[in-house]
């Protein structure tokens, strides 16, 4: 499984033989999602308590710190900010 993508100009390799033996290759762009489907679905799940996405966000930011945001993401200081475009719309604390 490959995560992530190189830097551009860069490429990556793969013997051969891994593939003779059942690895296969694949993309997808954004995991392949269906935000008409999974919107409502990944909406819902929270609404009824089954989503924690509270738990993933790790910092929240006002939108006129998004450079420091994405300079503690980058310096591993967050796991996952949450840029705050408007702070009283959607509060979920």
């Amino acid at each position: 499984m490959f995560a992530t993508h190189p830097e551009e100009g860069k490429t990556i390799s793969i013997d051969p033989y891994e593939l003779i033996c059942g690895k296969q290759i694949r993309g997808s762009w954004g995991g392949s999602s269906n935000p008409d489907r999974d919107i409502p679905k990944f909406a819902k799940l929270y609404l009824q308590g089954k989503l924690p996405l509270d738990k993933l966000i790790t910092k929240r930011y006002r939108l006129d710190d998004i450079n420091q945001a994405l300079d503690d993401l980058e310096q591993g200081r967050v796991g996952r900010p949450l840029i705050e475009i408007d702070p009283t719309v959607g509060d979920i604390t």
